[in-house]
């Protein structure tokens, strides 16, 4: 992983910093945010270049003096969200070629980060993260603590070259089960009290799913799908595009406040779904239709 590291030895007076002419991002917003994050006083810049600045004189008038911070540089997103925090109002960007971030990626987790309302978050990893899997934990849903990167890469959402994906942020669940795929290891663990995930799950039908030569497949469902039901037709046995988790919560197999693992096993042909109304969740009614599935606790 390739790492910018500014060293800001600080004296009373001015300094000046130089980027490097392989980054080619507008540094001068790194610089002004680096520095605001580490320094109280006040300060001014000048920009005597292009808007992709290649040199940058920073005249820094301080009242305290710190030291080292690390940026690593990373890929782009599909978009920045604009935030105010530490007393610095950002703003939202459109997509942009190139990002970075403060300290070593491949170790981020979920819960060091600020979703400010949001359900997800675009994020980008660099590449070699795969080198820091020691801290991933279930498979499909991660808990919050779980390396981002490292779970991403298990989830087949990137390689170890890096790449973007979304970031969803879930409640607990009482059980993450531990898989061996994409060359990283997952441990298992009982009760956590949040997770992630890399997409909606709460929208997977069982027409997605890849059962291979088997006729049932374990899945995944998170916390908080009871308002994700508006494709649901059948009753015990439903159709094969109705709602996995929607699904799992009319029939009782889970609940919504936990999610949970289920079995989904598919079926043939039936003429005709009823409906009913079970756990808050009315399902629908319909005739014939080829494919069919349903649902069991582990």
């Amino acid at each position: 992983m390739d790492l910018l590291c500014f060293k800001i030895f600080v004296r009373s007076g001015s300094i000046n910093l130089i980027s490097m002419e392989k980054f080619q991002c507008h540094l001068l917003a790194l610089l002004v945010a680096l520095l605001s994050h580490l320094m109280f006083g006040e300060l001014e810049y000048i920009q005597t270049t292009h808007t992709f600045v290649q040199q940058l004189y920073i005249t820094v008038k301080l009242k305290i003096l710190v030291g080292v911070v690390t940026v690593s540089l990373v890929g782009g997103l599909p978009w920045y969200l604009g935030t105010t925090q530490n007393g610095i109002n950002s703003r939202m960007f459109r997509s942009w070629q190139h990002s970075f971030a403060f300290g070593d990626v491949c170790t981020k987790q979920v819960n060091e980060l600020s979703f400010h309302g949001r359900s997800f978050l675009p994020f980008s990893c660099p590449a070699d993260c795969a080198a820091t899997s020691s801290r991933v934990w279930g498979s499909t849903i991660y808990t919050d603590d779980s390396y981002i990167c490292a779970a991403a890469i298990h989830d087949g959402r990137i390689t170890d070259s890096g790449g973007s994906f979304r970031v969803y942020k879930l409640g607990g669940m009482s059980l993450y089960t531990a898989q061996d795929q994409n060359g990283i290891s997952s441990k298992s663990f009982a009760n956590w009290q949040g997770s992630f995930a890399f997409e909606d799950y709460c929208l997977r039908q069982s027409v997605q799913l890849d059962f291979g030569e088997d006729v049932s497949t374990i899945f995944h469902c998170p916390p908080g799908c009871q308002d994700t039901t508006s494709r649901l037709w059948g009753t015990d046995i439903y159709t094969d595009d109705s709602y996995i988790c929607a699904a799992a919560l009319h029939g009782s197999v889970i609940t919504d406040a936990m999610g949970g693992v289920v079995i989904v096993t598919k079926s043939g042909q039936r003429s005709n779904y009823s409906n009913s109304t079970r756990n808050g969740i009315t399902s629908k009614s319909y005739g014939s239709w080829p494919r069919s599935f349903r649902v069991m606790g582990m």
